[in-house]
C-alpha cells in the first residue's frame, strides 16, 4: 500500500530500485556459490568413503597420507580436478598395494574420466554406481580380486574408450552391450573366470 502511492518525485524509489537489484544479485550469486559448495562436497564426501573401505595402505599414502579434510580434495595424492569446477576428473591410485573394497560412492565422481585403481589388492564386487559415470572415458581395474560379474549397466558409460579388467577372479557372462559402446578402442579381459565370449562388434559399426 506504502510503495503504490510513491510517484515518481519522491527520491525514495530511486534508493529502493537499486537496493532490490543488489539484494536479488546478491542472493542469485549466493545460489551459485551454494551449488558449487554442494558440489565439492559430494565429491569429498565421494572420496573420504572410498577411503573408508580401504583395509590396508603400505605406503599410507590414502590411508595415513594428505586424504585429510584439513586440505583440499583436489590436492590429495591421486585425486586431480578440473581447472574450470575444481570436480574430479581423475582418480588414480595404482601400484600402490591397497587392499578393500571399492565404495559404491565411486559413482557420486559425476565428473570422472579415468579411474585408475590396477595393481592393487582390491577385492568384492564390481559396484553397480559405476554405471553412473557419463563422463567416464578409462577403466582401469586390471591386477586385483575383483569377483562376480561385470555390471550389464557399465554400457550407460557411452564415453569409454579402455576398459581394461583383466588379472581377476571374475565371472559370469561378458555383457553383450559392451560391444556397442560407441568409442570403445580396447577391451581387456583377459585371465579371468568368464563364461561364453564377447559379442564382436563388426567393421564400420
Amino acid at each position: 500500500m506504502h510503495i503504490a502511492t510513491l510517484t515518481m518525485g519522491n527520491p525514495q524509489i530511486l534508493l529502493l530500485v537499486p537496493y532490490g537489484l543488489v539484494v536479488l544479485l546478491h542472493f542469485s550469486c549466493f545460489l551459485k556459490l551454494t551449488s558449487s559448495s554442494t558440489s565439492n562436497f559430494t565429491d569429498q564426501t565421494a572420496l573420504l568413503a572410498i577411503q573408508s573401505k580401504l583395509t590396508f595402505d603400505p605406503t599410507e599414502t590414502v590411508l595415513g597420507g594428505n586424504w585429510t579434510t584439513n586440505t583440499s580434495f583436489c590436492d590429495w595424492i591421486g585425486v586431480s580436478c578440473g581447472n574450470r569446477r575444481q570436480r574430479v576428473i581423475a582418480l588414480d591410485l595404482s601400484f600402490m598395494g591397497l587392499q578393500g573394497t571399492i565404495a559404491p560412492h565411486v559413482g557420486n565422481l559425476s565428473f570422472l574420466v579415468s579411474l585408475d585403481l590396477r595393481n592393487n589388492s582390491f577385492s568384492g564386487f564390481l559396484p553397480n554406481e559405476i554405471s553412473r559415470l557419463h563422463c567416464l572415458k578409462v577403466l582401469m581395474l586390471y591386477a586385483n580380486q575383483l569377483e562376480g560379474n561385470i555390471p550389464p549397466t557399465l554400457y550407460r558409460c557411452e564415453k569409454l574408450e579402455i576398459i581394461s579388467l583383466a588379472i581377476n577372479k571374475l565371472s559370469g557372462h561378458i555383457p553383450e552391450e559392451l560391444a556397442f559402446l560407441p568409442r570403445l578402442e580396447q577391451l581387456f579381459l583377459g585371465h579371468n573366470n568368464f563364461s561364453g565370449g564377447v559379442l564382436l562388434r563388426s567393421p564400420g559399426s
